[in-house]
C-alpha cells in the first residue's frame, strides 16, 4: 500500500471542494468523530452555517431522534464501521448524509472528494518519516 502525505494546502483545497459539493444541501447539524472527523466537521460547520455537535455525541443523539438532517463528516471512510456505528446511534427518523475527503473503493453512499487505496497521512497527524518516503510503494 502506498503512503500519501496530505499537506495543509491540499487539505484546505479538499475541504473547499467538499464544501462546494455540499452547498446545495441543508443540514440541521454536523458531527465529526474525534480525531480525523472533527477538523472536517468544524470547517463544514463554519462554511455551511450548520450547528456543530461538539459535546457528548451519544447523549446528544438520544435526544435528537426527530427527523433532523444530520451531516456525518470524516477524513476517510475506510471500512464504514465508524460511520455505521454513529448512524445506529442516531435512530431511524433522522436523515443522515455522510461526507468525507477520501473513501475506499468498496464504500458506497457517501459524498467524497477522492477514492483511494493509499495510506493517507493528514497534516494534523504525527509521522516520523520524510515526506518523500510516503510516495513510494511500501
Amino acid at each position: 500500500m502506498k503512503k500519501r502525505i496530505v499537506t495543509y494546502q491540499e487539505f484546505g483545497n479538499l475541504l473547499d471542494l467538499l464544501v462546494a459539493k455540499l452547498e446545495a444541501y441543508k443540514f440541521d447539524y454536523v458531527y465529526g468523530p474525534p480525531r480525523g472527523g472533527l477538523p472536517i466537521a468544524v470547517h463544514l460547520s463554519h462554511h455551511l452555517d450548520v450547528e456543530l455537535v461538539d459535546n457528548d455525541f451519544i447523549n446528544w443523539s438520544i435526544h435528537h431522534d426527530n427527523g433532523k438532517k444530520i451531516l456525518l463528516a470524516d477524513d476517510i471512510v475506510d471500512t464504514g464501521k465508524t460511520i455505521n456505528d454513529l448512524k445506529s446511534l442516531l435512530g431511524k427518523s433522522n436523515i443522515i448524509t455522510i461526507a468525507c475527503l477520501f473513501k475506499r473503493p468498496k464504500i458506497d453512499n457517501v459524498i467524497y472528494i477522492e477514492e483511494s487505496d493509499d495510506w493517507i497521512i493528514f497534516p494534523f497527524e504525527k509521522y516520523n518519516e520524510k515526506p518523500s518516503d510516503y510516495h513510494q510503494e511500501t
